[in-house]
């Protein structure tokens, strides 16, 4: 059977930022040594149900990905002041 669908370079362009969401929102740290497979997977839930929410709320797609990035950012920003409280 014939499937329909096609591919190309830049199907999967707009998972980048998702995907980089829930590893960040799940708490692995971006410079290594922290996090593992339940903290993503939990990222993931978070970012499937903002994105879920958001959708229910009919917000436009670039705003979708701006709220996300904001997210990331915070996330980004409290994961570095938890650390300069643990290493003093």
């Amino acid at each position: 059977m014939r499937r329909c669908s096609t591919s190309g370079p830049t199907r999967g362009k707009g998972l980048l930022l998702n995907t980089l969401a829930a590893i960040v929102v799940g708490g692995a740290s971006l410079s290594g040594g922290i996090g593992g497979v339940h903290c993503t997977l939990n990222g993931v839930l978070i970012i499937a149900l903002l994105e879920s929410g958001l959708n229910l709320i009919d917000v436009n797609e670039y705003t979708q990905m701006l709220i996300e990035s904001f997210v990331v950012v915070a996330v980004v920003i409290g994961q570095g002041r938890a650390k300069q409280f643990v290493i003093k």
